[in-house]
């Protein structure tokens, strides 16, 4: 899919009415929050109202992202990425105005506020921009994705949790981000 400025909600296939994870739990992609379970222990509540302002064309793109993730690949992965994106998007993206694709100043502005021991971050908002672009959905500007095609990015720390644990205190939180509970 090349980079259209007329690209709109209209071009993207309609949402099934369910999925059926990699784990087996069939869920309803079309609500704004998806409250998605692993075969371990853990629960995970997407809340896509966060992202509002940047559009149903761009939270479509995202949906159908973190589905094929859902089905093909574990739980976690999908977990990581989507804590990834939304770190991005407070990052880079929440003061913006709604637009149709990530610019690469986004990316780069991003970059610039990780470190050397947290750069790995950025590659799984690039696992999460490639595989929408190798779908046939454009997120990115083709500068930005020839960046992130040629950027040397390390990959994330092996052996650590990357988690956010809740507490009572912070049932709050729930509603508006990514929280992993046991079951």
């Amino acid at each position: 899919m090349s980079v259209n400025s007329q690209s709109s909600i209209a071009d993207l296939p309609c949402l099934p009415e369910s999925v059926i994870t990699r784990d087996g739990i069939i869920f309803d992609p079309r609500d704004i929050c998806w409250a998605t379970t692993s075969v371990g222990r853990r629960s995970t509540l997407c809340n896509f109202s966060i992202i509002k302002s940047m559009g149903p064309r761009f939270t479509m793109i995202i949906k159908f992202v973190l589905i094929d993730v859902l089905e093909k690949q574990s739980h976690g992965h999908f977990c990581n990425l989507w804590k990834s994106f939304l770190r991005f998007y407070r990052t880079s993206l929440y003061n913006d105005c709604k637009f149709d694709f990530i610019s690469l100043a986004q990316i780069l502005n991003f970059r610039m506020t990780l470190n050397p021991a947290t750069d790995w971050k950025l590659g799984l908002v690039r696992v999460l921009i490639l595989r929408a672009n190798s779908l046939g959905y454009a997120m990115v500007t083709p500068d930005a994705l020839d960046y992130l095609n040629d950027a040397v990015i390390p990959g994330n720390p092996k052996g650590k949790m990357f988690v956010c644990k809740t507490n009572v205190g912070e049932r709050s939180r729930i509603l508006n981000s990514t929280v992993l509970m046991p079951r």
